[in-house]
C-alpha cells in the first residue's frame, strides 16, 4: 500500500483512498498484472523510438489487447510474456486520440 500512497500523492490525489475506490481497485489490479505497465511502456517506447511526438494511450491499450487476444492467444502451457516480447508488438495502423498520429517530421 505505500507504493499506491507515493503514487497517488505523486500525481496530487488523496493518498489514502476508499477500499472501494477506483484508484485502490485499480492498483489491486495492478498487483495482479504486473506485466501490463511494462508492456505498455515498451509499446510506448517503440513509438517513440519510431518518431511519434504524441500517441493516444487508448490506441496502445488496444494494440496490447489484440496481441494478447489474438496474436498471442493464452493457453494453459503457454508461458508468462517478459517485458523483453514487447518490441515486436506494431503500433502501425491505430490513430492517436489527440488527432495527430503522424511521426515528426
Amino acid at each position: 500500500m505505500r507504493e499506491l500512497n507515493r503514487f497517488l500523492r505523486a500525481i496530487g490525489e488523496d493518498e489514502f483512498p476508499h477500499p472501494r475506490s477506483i484508484w485502490y481497485r485499480w492498483w489491486e489490479w495492478h498487483l495482479l498484472h504486473p506485466l501490463v505497465e511494462l508492456q505498455l511502456y515498451a509499446l510506448v517506447m517503440n513509438a517513440r523510438r519510431k518518431g511519434f511526438a504524441h500517441y493516444g494511450l487508448k490506441a496502445v491499450w488496444e494494440v496490447l489487447r489484440w496481441h494478447f487476444a489474438v496474436e498471442k492467444p493464452k493457453s494453459s502451457s503457454a508461458p508468462t510474456p517478459t517485458p523483453r516480447a514487447t518490441p515486436d508488438i506494431s503500433c502501425g495502423g491505430a490513430q492517436s486520440s489527440t488527432g495527430s498520429s503522424s511521426p515528426r517530421s
